[in-house]
């Protein structure tokens, strides 16, 4: 059950983080944006880690969080770049198969899966791409906020499988330190090569209108790593493809404020997440 809270709780979390992130990578561009909710997260982290025992570190463990700061921030930025290039609902789909590449990791590496599990799993990636993908008038952008699909969904798939290799690195290293522990690489990294070299070079200005979406940003992305740490101690793939309703839960909200109604097809996705995730939920029962 842990897993299962973990995956939704990261997939709702990284969601809202993409909802803010589209206005703010827009307005800012893909490292600036990335350099402030990278700055954010360490603050909001940096309490946390306080009240938290520092752990034993084995080279093991060390190599698992370095490769978690690489791949995550690698992930962040490409997504920024494809958040800036394409519209939410086609590029959040597209990186969220991410959980996906996650989860065959782990069943490469040796995570054993029964036959009903891998069946829900399945059915749950069915019901992402149900929901998520589509793209048509309305996600083609406008004279105001113009958009490259092709140069977006390049970027996104980078991203997707980016992230994939440093989910598994940050699942394995919090399986050995504590979940602030283990997601405090990506921050420290994404301050020292981004934050701090613009703030240098006096490239770090924000506008106000732009600050709360930063915080957000910082703060959401922040809980979800926490959140996605925290589940794959229990099981990694099905917390990481739990966590892939990210890209179903950005495209609905993203499509909220346009007041958008639910195709058939997309509420036939939701009925099969649902369906799947109940019986996830009984096979961990």
């Amino acid at each position: 059950m842990g897993a299962i809270l973990g995956g939704t709780g990261a997939a709702l979390a990284w969601a809202l983080a993409s909802l803010v992130a589209t206005r703010s990578t827009r307005a800012l561009g893909p490292r600036v944006a990335l350099a402030w909710v990278m700055a954010v997260g360490l603050l909001v982290l940096l309490p946390v880690l306080a009240l938290t025992p520092a752990p034993q570190i084995s080279r093991a463990t060390a190599f698992w969080l370095v490769a978690s700061g690489l791949g995550n921030v690698a992930g962040l930025l490409m997504t920024y770049r494809a958040l800036r290039a394409g519209p939410m609902g086609v590029v959040s789909p597209i990186v969220s198969a991410e959980g996906g590449m996650t989860a065959l990791i782990a069943v490469l590496a040796g995570q054993s899966m029964g036959a009903l599990r891998a069946i829900a799993l399945l059915a749950v990636l069915a019901g992402v791409a149900l929901v998520a993908y589509r793209v048509d008038d309305g996600d083609l952008g406008t004279p105001d906020a113009p958009t490259d699909i092709r140069r977006a969904a390049f970027w996104a798939i980078l991203a997707a499988v980016t992230f994939g290799a440093g989910l598994y690195a940050t699942a394995r290293a919090g399986s050995e330190v504590p979940a602030a522990w283990a997601v405090l690489p990506p921050r420290v990294l994404g301050v020292i090569v981004l934050t701090l070299p613009l703030a240098a070079g006096g490239r770090l200005r924000l506008p106000r209108a732009i600050v709360p979406f930063v915080i957000a940003g910082g703060c959401f992305e922040l809980l979800g790593f926490l959140s996605y740490a925290a589940g794959a101690t229990s099981d990694i793939a099905v917390t990481a493809v739990l966590a892939s309703l990210t890209g179903a839960m950005a495209a609905g909200l993203g499509r909220l404020f346009y007041a958008e109604r639910l195709s058939l097809r997309q509420l036939a996705g939701v009925g099969l997440l649902v369906a799947a995730v109940a019986t996830l939920g009984a096979l961990a029962a």
